[in-house]
């Protein structure tokens, strides 16, 4: 039987049973359909996207559960015949779809099959869509999938690393599987000279990709800077046009990436710092049309000490902390054409010592999560409203698994879901920001339930429903929070 808690002014269930993670430990909700949502499962962490192509020891298994957490099925995602091996799971077109990839080195080559499943858990829709070629010194990526906003069009991203530059293998498909364009642009850098971010697909088939480079300056105070370069593929082009992402001497120090598609525009939204100073103070909103024969539409803002203290914490101010500490989470468009900017302070130190009962030496990672920023910026550049989520969250050696936060978004409001305090008094708070700035925060559970969410497993299944992976009692279940 499911059962209700009513907290505050949500309400939160457990799954009726605890969820099987033996050998499978690291958990996601993927996606939804109309009857229910599948939760993808491995043995390794769901949030490293960097794996290189034909590693092998990752495992994956995946199960479709109605809205009340019953679970329907759960079946093994295997490794095929000729070794076609799993490169990655993804949603699309309310299905999940299975990427394999078979990797041919005496000949240079990769051939890509997708799969898609349906939701009695059967596999159909099975073909190959393409296949690239790659120099043989070169290293490669495992490859991903980026969908359209429209959910029309799937493209499969894979990145070859040369010495002096990179290519960008694309092959797009429909909803029918079949292959629409295969194309191989090349970034003139090498990956010591630019990391490329966040690569996205607009509904009409352009590609935008966001990318920072790192410059050594000869200044006592900073031993680099960073600079972003926006990539663009026109949907009939074969190579990348490059764009600056920068006004004048103000260096962007965080920045993310999202495709108008509405008005046809790519957006690059972040904060930027003075060649001057330590610490960040304004914000860039940039735009360029995705016809890509329009000047670029570049603002900034800055922001005084009065606020950024506002923003960063008393604690910081006095620090080198600034707005460049808080990588952004989620950049999320306005019906207006702005942006609502989501950035947590969140970075991890390592360190290591010599253990004398052991004779070896043991390293460690520290993990650390704190304050969320929400921006909400104009489509003239300006701050119409900010926000502050004031938290900390510090653990050991885990991945951070418990840190962080999950969200949902509704017409009116952002919610934000997170663990607030990581040792055994444990409840899960909701911080909510209307769409006038106007905060406030309760409980989505009691310290006496003894629940911890894993925040980056939780995935928005309707307008104001979450469903996330918690822990209870050291077992593993899903939790429904309905706002």
């Amino acid at each position: 039987m499911l059962k209700f808690v009513v907290a505050d002014a949500q309400k939160y269930s457990l799954s009726p049973k605890v969820i099987d993670d033996a050998g499978y430990e690291y958990v996601r909700v993927i996606g939804q359909d109309e009857d229910g949502f599948y939760l993808l499962q491995s043995n390794l962490s769901l949030n490293t996207s960097r794996d290189r192509i034909g590693f092998r020891n990752r495992k994956y298994k995946i199960g479709y559960y109605d809205f009340n957490m019953n679970e329907k099925w759960t079946r093994k995602l295997e490794d095929e015949a000729d070794n076609f091996n799993i490169d990655v799971v993804t949603m699309f077109n309310d299905h999940p779809m299975v990427l394999r990839s078979q990797w041919v080195k005496s000949e240079n080559t990769i051939t890509f099959s997708v799969e898609m499943i349906d939701s009695k858990g059967s596999g159909f829709n099975k073909k190959q869509p393409g296949k690239i070629s790659y120099a043989r010194e070169s290293d490669l990526e495992k490859a991903r999938v980026i969908v359209s906003k429209n959910n029309e069009t799937a493209c499969i991203v894979l990145q070859e690393i040369r010495s002096n530059d990179q290519v960008l293998h694309f092959i797009t498909v429909d909803t029918s599987l079949s292959k629409a364009r295969t194309y191989d642009p090349i970034v003139p850098y090498s990956e010591k000279q630019l990391e490329i971010t966040e690569v996205a697909i607009s509904d009409q088939g352009e590609i935008s990709v966001l990318s920072v480079q790192e410059e050594k300056v000869p200044d006592e105070k900073r031993k680099k800077q960073m600079r972003y370069k926006l990539f663009m593929l026109q949907a009939d082009a074969t190579s990348f046009s490059e764009k600056a992402v920068t006004s004048g001497d103000k260096q962007l120090t965080e920045a993310s990436l999202t495709l108008d598609n509405n008005n046809r525009k790519a957006v690059v939204a972040g904060f930027y710092n003075d060649n001057d100073s330590y610490t960040g103070t304004g914000v860039v909103f940039a735009s360029w049309s995705l016809n890509g024969n329009a000047e670029p539409e570049i603002k900034t803002v800055s922001i005084d000490d009065n606020a950024r203290i506002k923003l960063i914490g008393e604690r910081n101010s006095g620090s080198n902390t600034g707005l460049y500490s808080y990588p952004i989470r989620k950049l999320v468009l306005r019906s207006d054409g702005g942006a609502v900017v989501i950035a947590e302070a969140a970075y991890y130190s390592e360190y290591s010592y010599y253990d004398y009962f052991t004779q070896s030496f043991t390293r460690r990672i520290e993990y650390h999560y704190d304050n969320v920023v929400i921006m909400s910026i104009h489509t003239n550049g300006t701050i119409d409203w900010s926000a502050v989520l004031r938290k900390s969250q510090e653990s050991l050696d885990d991945g951070g698994v418990f840190s962080s936060f999950t969200s949902v978004l509704q017409s009116n409001r952002i919610d934000l879901i997170y663990n607030k305090d990581l040792s055994r008094n444990n409840a899960v708070g909701l911080f909510t920001v209307d769409n006038k700035g106007v905060s406030d925060q309760s409980n989505v559970s009691s310290s006496e339930s003894s629940i911890y969410i894993l925040p980056q497993s939780g995935k928005q299944v309707d307008e104001n429903t979450l469903i996330v992976a918690a822990i209870q009692k050291k077992k593993l279940y899903l939790m429904k929070v309905e706002l």
